[in-house]
């Protein structure tokens, strides 16, 4: 998980469509860590070992293109699950998530 419980925001996001068990079962599962602006959550190609849960700041998903440039797909913020598809699936990370703002 990142950031702190505290922050969460009042969007509906994929935490928030989670039941309180499934809910309580990733706090159990998991911990809370920071990342400061610009830092690395998670290397597109690495192994699939984690997924996170943002509970503040926002998060940008980007994917090196053809030509090796940095391509952002997207950006996920409070409230929202990024990173899950890699351990579902089993294969490297399809993308790189950083930290826009302190996450």
């Amino acid at each position: 998980m990142t950031g702190s419980a505290s922050g969460e925001h009042t969007s509906l996001g994929a935490w928030r469509r989670l039941t309180p068990a499934e809910q309580s079962a990733l706090r159990n599962a998991g911990h809370v860590k920071v990342w400061r602006p610009g830092q690395i959550l998670a290397l597109q190609g690495s192994p699939p070992t984690s997924m996170f849960v943002v509970l503040r700041g926002w998060v940008k998903i980007s994917a090196t293109n053809y030509r090796g440039e940095d391509a952002p797909l997207a950006a996920r913020g409070p409230a929202e699950i990024v990173g899950e598809l890699a351990p579902i699936s089993g294969l490297p990370r399809s993308a790189t998530m950083s930290a826009i703002d302190e996450v």
